[in-house]
């Protein structure tokens, strides 16, 4: 092989395996696409009748978020209608009263029973109501009719039946079911005779053909999530004597009831178990959308829809204790031990042992040495001269006033010191060498002595 073919060779080889390597890729995978649900961004991280409030807009009806119940600032009117999509608990008297006195006037009111279902405290709204709220979890199944085009009937909104089934222990009797009154847009569907009880006189809804011809299956109730249908944990009851004041009641006495109209004055109020189908979450899924349709088609009118999906702010020591609970027991945990480590022990507390300590004069010395090695001889010396002179101001002051060699001979005679050492104390000469230093040292510790 030529120099030549050999280049040609190892230029193709490698297009070669290139171009087997693309076809093996194109042959083994192909594009698809893939949809995934983002989490919820801008508005609709914290508003969750968001979606609901676009689906109204897009009706052509005035729907207005809001994020507490300023009734001064809402300024409601008759014919508006409110969702009221928060714990209402939160709500005071002052407020209770002003929210029926609207709703008599001609508004409507739509609640949902507190979170939780606190069935000692139901808030002075539910009270006014005569309400309790009470646990009982079961789920309601329903079927939806499909779009009627031949024969020119409005089927859009599902037609919701009596509850039947296990909550009356086989007594009801779910096939008597009377369906197709209809009245000026409100459709009655599902009569049902559970004993001698009326489980659930229903109101389907208003539609814009004005009637409606609804056959549908009656719901069942059971304890699983069925595929179309309504879960709940709580219910509602209340005295029999009240009964009558609902214009519909979708339950019965024993279990509970999940929703009710009540009328109150010129306008009325919706109590449903829970309202979470009408959320961002849940508004498109299933048939949500159709119950949505079937709650709020009969309070819909020309006013205005305030959705309020929080009404006030717990305060903050419920929200400690409420949600907060694991930090203040971590808190009362630490402050219990800082106070245990604190406090007095029984029985008095040992000594501490002291710690090992060097003789100051060796320190002293090892601190001269170190200085006199760093040929610092001359600072020694100052400190042991001042501290002398220091002592001969207080102890003589006469003495002390002389200067020059009047204070080298008055200093010899009066401590017998030759002059000569008492002046190379004074004045020294020599410092560097170390029998100089001592010797200069030790008369200066002399004379401060006698002094």
């Amino acid at each position: 092989m030529s120099r030549t073919q050999r280049w040609l060779f190892l230029g193709v080889l490698p297009l070669l395996v290139t171009a087997a390597l693309v076809w093996w890729f194109l042959s083994t995978f192909h594009r698809v696409s893939k949809e995934i649900d983002l989490p919820p961004r801008g508005e609709a991280r914290y508003n969750p009748l968001l979606a609901l409030r676009l689906t109204l807009q897009q009706q052509g009806i005035q729907a207005i978020s809001r994020a507490d119940l300023d009734l001064d600032d809402m300024a409601l009117q008759p014919e508006d209608t409110v969702v009221l999509h928060s714990d209402v608990r939160v709500i005071d008297a002052a407020r209770t009263d002003a929210l029926l006195e609207w709703v008599g006037e001609g508004g409507h009111l739509l609640l949902r029973l507190p979170e939780g279902g606190d069935e000692g405290r139901v808030g002075p709204l539910l009270e006014r109501l005569a309400l309790t709220v009470g646990e009982h979890v079961s789920c309601l199944d329903w079927k939806t009719l499909p779009p009627a085009t031949a024969s020119g009937k409005d089927a859009t909104a599902p037609a919701a039946a009596g509850e039947a089934g296990k909550a009356e222990a086989g007594k009801a009797e779910a096939g008597k079911a009377e369906a197709g009154k209809t009245e000026a847009g409100k459709t009655e569907a599902g009569k049902t005779e559970a004993g001698k009880t009326e489980a659930g006189k229903t109101e389907a809804g208003k539609t814009e053909a004005g009637k409606t011809d609804a056959a549908a299956k009656p719901p069942a109730d059971n304890d699983t999530t069925p595929d179309n249908g309504y879960c709940s944990r709580y219910r509602f009851f209340t005295d029999a004597e009240y009964e009558s004041d609902f214009s519909w009641l979708w339950g019965n006495a024993k279990d509970g009831f999940v929703f009710g109209r009540h009328d109150w004055g010129d306008g009325n109020l919706f109590i449903a178990a829970d309202l979470d189908f009408l959320t961002n979450k849940e508004l498109n899924k299933d048939d949500n959308a159709a119950l949505t349709w079937q709650v709020l088609g009969p309070a819909l009118g020309e006013g205005r829809v305030f959705l309020v999906y929080s009404t006030d702010v717990p305060p903050l020591y419920v929200l400690l204790v409420r949600h907060g609970w694991p930090l203040l027991l971590a808190l009362a945990l630490a402050l219990a031990g800082w106070l245990w480590a604190r406090s007095q022990r029984l029985g008095p507390l040992l000594p501490l042992e002291s710690p090992h300590r060097r003789a100051l004069l060796s320190h002293v010395l090892a601190a001269g040495e170190f200085a006199f090695g760093r040929a610092r001889t001359a600072a020694l010396h100052a400190a042991v001269l001042r501290a002398f002179l220091q002592r001969l101001r207080r102890r003589d002051p006469v003495t002390a006033a002389l200067s020059g060699e009047a204070l080298v001979l008055a200093l010899a005679q009066r401590h017998e010191i030759p002059p000569l050492r008492v002046r190379q104390a004074l004045q020294p000469q020599g410092l560097g060498k170390p029998d100089v230093f001592l010797s200069t040292i030790r008369t200066l510790m002399q004379l401060r002595a006698k002094t």
